[in-house]
C-alpha cells in the first residue's frame, strides 16, 4: 500500500507509528491500512467528516514505545499501554505503560516539548503525578 493519511479518532488513547507517538486528533502517514489494522481508532483522511484537524504528533524514542495496543480490560502484560486505565492521563498527554512488579513507566512532554520518562512508578505515584499535572493545567487556564 502506498503511504496514506489517517486521522486518529477521539477517545482512542495513544498510538505509536514508526517511532511517532500519536494522540487523538493527530494525522498519521502510514503505509499500513490503519483503519483495517485498528478498527474504530482511525479514519482515512480523505473520508474524514466531522473530526477536527490534528493537534500535534511528537517524536518518541522507538525503543521505549509501547509494544502493544491499549489494554483497558483483563490483565495487562509488561510493555502494554495502560493509559486508558488512568482517568485523565490521555487528555493530559501522558502515556502510561505497564512495567514489571506492578509498577508503571510514564512518559510526557515537558514545557520545552522534550519527552520526559519516569520509570518504575507505583500506582499511587502515577495517580499523584496525574493529579499534579491536572492541577497545573487548571492553574494555566
Amino acid at each position: 500500500m502506498a503511504k496514506a493519511l489517517f486521522l486518529q479518532l477521539p477517545n482512542t488513547g495513544t498510538h505509536v507509528e514508526d517511532g511517532t507517538v500519536c494522540r487523538p486528533g493527530d494525522t498519521i502517514e502510514s503505509e499500513r491500512d490503519l483503519v483495517a489494522c485498528f478498527p474504530g481508532k482511525f479514519v482515512a483522511k480523505d473520508q474524514e467528516q466531522k473530526f477536527s484537524e490534528p493537534v500535534n504528533a511528537k517524536k518518541a524514542d522507538p525503543k521505549k514505545a509501547p509494544k502493544s495496543k491499549d489494554h483497558t480490560k483483563g490483565n495487562p502484560k509488561v510493555g502494554d499501554d495502560v493509559t486508558l486505565q488512568f482517568e485523565g492521563a490521555a487528555e493530559l498527554g501522558v502515556t502510561v505503560v505497564k512495567a514489571a512488579r506492578g509498577k508503571f513507566n510514564v512518559s510526557y512532554l515537558d514545557d520545552e516539548n522534550e519527552t520526559q520518562e519516569l520509570e518504575e512508578l507505583t500506582l499511587k505515584a502515577v495517580k499523584n503525578l496525574l493529579e499534579e499535572f491536572g492541577e497545573e493545567e487548571d492553574a494555566d487556564e
